[in-house]
């Protein structure tokens, strides 16, 4: 608490549709977290996904060093036999600049099905999402959880029945 901490982030060449973004936190020589996310764009008129490596500007640097370089997960989407923890409607103050839900509101609303000793029991050291589908204000969405071998599984449905996000807690 009242340490003063430094993040980085820096982007992976970009493939054709798909870029890798990472970062730090740390706390002088400690670091204290570390991620990676993947990005593509996504056309707010038509939906769809345009090539990113025509986006990203010629002079930006692009550095080798890469932190949590194992691959993403592959989580089913088959929730039939999960716990239904509950709904959560999508508010205006979850949407950003593409009209859709922000990827941080996705986080704060999977934590908020929890309550602070389910989260302290979960023991999280580890969080991956995957961003599915769009959601938009006023959408409900369906938690649904299931635990396997130490993990926490989370799926927010679409009221259409779609995948929306699915997350893994470790």
């Amino acid at each position: 608490m009242m340490k003063k901490i430094t993040v980085q982030t820096w982007p992976e060449a970009p493939e054709r549709i798909r870029a890798n973004r990472y970062y730090t936190l740390s706390c002088g020589d400690e670091i204290l977290v570390e991620g990676k996310s993947e990005w593509a764009i996504i056309g707010t008129e038509d939906g769809k996904l345009h090539r990113i490596d025509e986006v990203f500007p010629s002079e930006i640097e692009y550095y080798g060093n890469k932190v949590c370089d194992k691959p993403f997960s592959r989580m089913s989407d088959n929730f039939s036999d999960s716990e239904e923890k509950g709904t959560y409607t999508v508010r205006s103050t979850d949407i950003d600049l593409g009209q859709h839900m922000n990827n941080a509101s996705y986080i704060r609303a999977i934590f908020g099905m929890f309550s602070c000793k389910e989260i302290e029991d979960i023991n999280i050291t580890e969080v991956e999402i995957h961003f599915k589908a769009p959601c938009f204000e006023g959408e409900k969405l369906s938690v649904k959880i299931k635990k396997t071998d130490g993990e926490t599984i989370i799926s927010m449905i679409k009221e259409d029945g779609r995948t929306a996000v699915l997350a893994r807690l470790s």
